[in-house]
């Protein structure tokens, strides 16, 4: 299978910092960058966050946004305080776009706060 990014330009416009795509038929490493460096694991907060969202609704359900005053503001969803949104769309927002507001949201529909939700 020949590689997806072909050449070095290719790789050049990866926008991210971090990255790391492994071939699993050949096991080996494709491309990385500073696939070693430690972060933040904000992707596997986002997955616990769905499973508990599928959890507490159904995936047809609506849901009415929560959106407290804790200074999230999204960049991708642009959810508004009182909005009605389908637990499907919200867990696009949440696990395709990443988004962060999408995470409010879901803590506190599940939740009487964030604090009360990362318990």
């Amino acid at each position: 299978m020949a590689p997806l990014l072909s050449s070095i330009n290719e790789l050049e416009q990866i926008s991210t910092d971090i990255y790391l795509s492994y071939d699993i038929d050949q096991k080996e490493i494709m491309y990385s960058k500073n696939s070693d460096k430690q972060i933040a694991p904000a992707s596997i907060t986002k997955l616990m966050t769905a499973i508990l969202l599928l959890e507490n609704y159904g995936i047809n359900d609506q849901i009415v946004i929560k959106i407290s005053d804790s200074g999230i503001r999204g960049k991708i969803a642009n959810l508004s305080n009182g909005e009605s949104m389908s637990v499907s769309t919200l867990l696009d927002f949440l696990l395709v776009y990443s988004a962060n507001d999408a995470a409010h949201a879901v803590a506190l529909a599940i939740s009487d706060s964030e604090e009360d939700f990362v318990q």
